[in-house]
């Protein structure tokens, strides 16, 4: 994951005219990081996966437990 700032620098480097091998050399990470980034346009955070979890259906009974106890793992 890169920062927005490396992204943009990454951009600007290729609206001037630069190549992919010498963005890479000069940030000091992967051509094919540079691709991906000067493919996707601009900067965008990781998309996190939106699947259900198994203890979503438990929530309000954990948090009941972990009040109940104070926090404290112990059995």
């Amino acid at each position: 994951m890169k920062a927005p700032d490396d992204v943009s620098a990454m951009l600007k480097l290729k609206a001037l005219g630069w190549g992919v091998k010498r963005i890479s050399a000069e940030l000091g990470c992967s051509k094919h990081t540079v691709k991906r980034w000067l493919g996707l346009g601009a900067w965008r955070p990781c998309a996190s996966p939106s699947r259900s979890k198994r203890l979503d259906d438990h929530g309000d009974w954990l948090a009941e437990r972990f009040r109940r106890h104070a926090g404290n793992a112990d059995v």
